[in-house]
């Protein structure tokens, strides 16, 4: 069975219906009913728990830009090339 999209339609619920939803919800994660799954969540995920976001100081494309820049000059002025489907194909062995 199919849990329905929460959304303003599904307000007038029990919290008691809800509640069995989410559980069954957490059931079929748990038990691999659902197999592909996409989760979509702002900047603020992250950073709340603590992992420095793209830009800031410590953050990823300071890190790639210290590991891969003498490698790959041009991260230097464009980190964010280091995460592209381009520099992937370009350069399998660094994946």
């Amino acid at each position: 069975s199919q849990l329905p999209p929460f959304n303003d339609n599904n307000k007038d619920r029990m919290p008691s219906e809800m509640s069995n939803s989410v559980m069954q919800l957490f059931e079929n994660l748990s038990n691999g009913t659902f197999q592909n799954i996409v989760v979509c969540t702002g900047a603020g995920v992250s950073t709340a728990a603590g992992i420095p976001d793209f830009r800031s100081k410590g953050g990823l494309y300071e890190t790639l830009v210290r590991d891969y820049g003498d490698s790959f000059p041009q991260a230097k002025l464009h980190p964010e090339w280091l995460l592209s489907r381009s520099f992937a194909k370009a350069y399998p062995d660094v994946w």
